[in-house]
């Protein structure tokens, strides 16, 4: 199991290509050559195809890895999943009785999360220390904590879930273009996903 594969420098890449194209291995100093016989399952939150066009990432050892495919969508397009991480999080941390206000429940929700899961596991783990006797909007991180006073729906009636689901999109781009200073590769790098859909997403709001 290979995880974080986007992370791996260029050094490292020619060695794993090596290894999947010829099926031998040579132990760290070591001088014998080692036949293997794997199956390897990588993982990686970047987007491998646009790091392949940027020139960070080996074209020839992206299609040797390149088999069956699997996305995980990411935590903005899986509101409905929210609860049952939370407390899951917070079973792990021995604070499964720990109570989350509504208001908390609305900030995460309307929060785009960038880091996916392991950003909303920092989270719960900073109320499992900090938060006594529940969980309230003052205990949030600051960048949860614009989810409490972000747009209410309009009192025509309630957005459609595509419409909260690009207004999450939005602040989640908006928010990684920031920290990426306005250079749309990283912000994608960070997202997850193509850069062409970052900027596109951009010009078109």
């Amino acid at each position: 199991m290979l995880d974080e594969l986007g992370e791996l420098p260029p050094r490292v890449q020619v060695s794993l290509l090596r290894v999947l194209q010829e099926g031998v291995i040579r132990r760290v100093g070591g001088e014998e050559v080692v036949r293997v016989d794997v199956r390897v399952v990588a993982a990686t939150h970047r987007d491998l195809g646009a790091m392949v066009r940027d020139g960070t990432f080996r074209e020839d050892l992206y299609y040797r890895l390149r088999g069956a495919e699997l996305r995980v969508p990411p935590l903005r397009e899986r509101v409905d999943d929210l609860p049952a991480l939370v407390e899951a999080f917070l079973r792990q941390a021995g604070r499964a009785r720990l109570p989350v206000s509504r208001e908390v429940w609305r900030a995460i929700e309307r929060y785009g999360w960038p880091g996916n899961v392991r950003e909303l596991r920092s989270e719960v783990e900073r109320w499992a220390v900090f938060c006594d006797d529940g969980v309230t909007v003052d205990d949030l991180s600051p960048e949860v904590r614009r989810g409490v006073t972000a747009p209410a729906p309009a009192a025509s009636g309630a957005r459609t879930l595509r419409e909260a689901v690009e207004d999450a999109e939005r602040a989640a781009i908006s928010a990684a273009l920031a920290a990426a200073g306005g250079n749309v590769s990283a912000a994608a790098r960070a997202l997850g996903v193509d850069r062409h859909t970052v900027a596109r997403k951009r010009d078109h709001g």
